[in-house]
């Protein structure tokens, strides 16, 4: 199961230029987003999130599978902030 959204290309814009002023990727800043969303939603300070990486650094092996592919497991903390 899964939930899809289209995103307007408005807000498209405007998230790719928050994410060029803070000198990351899109991908990193909705990576983000997934972690915060999963954090608020389940209340689990500690989270581990896997993600795939493909290794690939040439043109050439964009489309190669197996050995190639990487899982890596991102930790993240998050702390609230108490004013």
């Amino acid at each position: 199961q899964y939930y899809s959204k289209e995103i307007q290309p408005n807000l498209v814009a405007q998230i790719d230029a928050i994410a060029q002023k803070l000198n990351i990727t899109t991908y990193v800043f909705f990576l983000t987003c997934w972690q915060i969303l999963l954090w608020r939603l389940t209340q689990n300070t500690d989270l581990i999130i896997g993600t795939a990486s493909n290794g690939r650094n040439y043109e050439e092996l964009q489309y190669s599978l197996g050995i190639l592919s990487k899982y890596l497991p991102l930790y993240c903390r998050f702390e609230e902030e108490h004013e």
